[in-house]
């Protein structure tokens, strides 16, 4: 439904909010992906497809780094996706 891109920069900075404050104080992230999950949900955005924007911006991070991404990284964006996964 975005038909002119103006959604998609402040999705993908949400999303790198929630990614930071995770791994950190977590203050927002948790009401951030719930307040996120109830829009897409009510814009006929299925839970799998949500959580599944997470996953692709793990692989463009893994990408990115190439030979840098260490399977310590990948344990913690597991994790972080798990736990992601976790908050309905």
């Amino acid at each position: 439904m975005d038909r002119d891109g103006g959604v998609r920069a402040p999705m993908v900075e949400a999303a790198l909010i929630c990614n930071l404050d995770h791994v950190g104080p977590q203050l927002s992230s948790p009401g951030i992906l719930l307040a996120a999950r109830l829009h897409h949900d009510g814009s006929g955005v299925p839970e799998d497809l949500f959580d599944s924007f997470f996953i692709a911006m793990r692989d463009v991070f893994c990408s990115l780094l190439g030979a840098d991404w260490s399977p310590d990284v990948e344990a913690s964006w597991r994790r972080l996706l798990a736990e992601f996964a976790a908050i309905r």
